[in-house]
């Protein structure tokens, strides 16, 4: 039986490796054997001996170090926003006991037990906020917004709550709507800090807010705080001198550039050839 032997030839290629593929079969039909005299091996496209084992080479061990690193970094910021959730979830809990216990004890319940507490982001100007409604038919709706981003501590969320508590207890027990930080007010505020030493209320809420980003004026040394990315420089200037730039204190990373975009030509992978890389050039019509 004849058998049938292909010859691999390459036409019109470039760049052409130095050792050409060994045809599968000679001329006669016999079959060719790889010589196996020597003992050197090949592992994964590269040369060595027997005893070595497999060989390796530095690209496979940087992407593999890459994608390790890469499921670390992804795990730490899993893990932080897990502890962020965790602590917000804690405070959350804390305010409705404090509620729960501050009614029974101090206002022997007056207070509406459906009042919602409000955990407003958004809230930047004051540490909390107490609403009270009354329809034509008889019925209230009452709610209490906490400052999100200010109430970061047990204690900043005690005096905070009680505070406004003690707002819906001038409207609702004492039916006195326009009641501010009067004489009904400090009564209420000193029977609750009687009851829980602890807690410290006063007429303002005069918390230090953290910020995370921060601008100092070049000029009079004003301190702008945000938590976000809002203010441009370039586009502004300090209110108070009106004429003090902005400076950052915090770290900011360069802009990215972007590529430009261009034509590669198509080739097989895993041949040295060189490619022939074509700019866009757009041609109006």
């Amino acid at each position: 039986m004849v058998v049938q032997c292909y010859l691999w030839q390459i036409v019109g290629t470039r760049n052409e490796p130095k050792s050409a593929r060994k045809p599968i079969c000679d001329l006669d039909g016999t079959r060719t054997r790889p010589d196996v005299s020597s003992r050197d091996t090949i592992h994964d496209g590269c040369r060595g001996s027997e005893s070595e084992g497999a060989c390796i080479s530095f690209p496979s061990i940087l992407s593999i170090l890459l994608v390790i690193a890469g499921f670390i970094s992804l795990n730490q910021s899993k893990k932080r926003k897990g502890n962020v959730n965790a602590e917000r979830a804690r405070r959350i809990k804390y305010a409705e006991d404090l509620f729960r216990e501050l009614n029974r004890v101090t206002f022997k319940g007056n207070l509406p037990e459906d009042t919602k507490l409000i955990w407003n982001k958004r809230l930047l100007t004051t540490a909390g906020r107490a609403k009270w409604h009354r329809s034509r038919d008889g019925s209230q709706r009452t709610e209490i917004e906490l400052a999100d981003k200010i109430l970061d501590c047990d204690e900043r969320i005690r005096n905070t709550l009680s505070h406004e508590m003690c707002h819906l207890a001038t409207w609702i027990i004492d039916r006195d709507p326009k009641q501010g930080h009067g004489k009904l007010w400090k009564h209420w505020a000193a029977k609750v800090m009687k009851h829980r030493p602890e807690i410290k209320i006063s007429t303002r809420h005069d918390y230090d807010i953290s910020y995370p980003y921060q601008w100092k004026c070049a000029n009079c040394a004003k301190i702008y705080g945000r938590f976000s990315k809002s203010i441009h420089p370039a586009e502004c200037i300090c209110g108070a001198c009106k004429q003090g730039e902005l400076i950052p204190l915090f770290h900011e990373k360069p802009k990215k550039t972007k590529a430009i975009p261009t034509l590669a030509t198509s080739e097989p992978k895993g041949k040295s050839q060189s490619r022939n890389v074509m700019p866009l050039i757009f041609i109006p019509l």
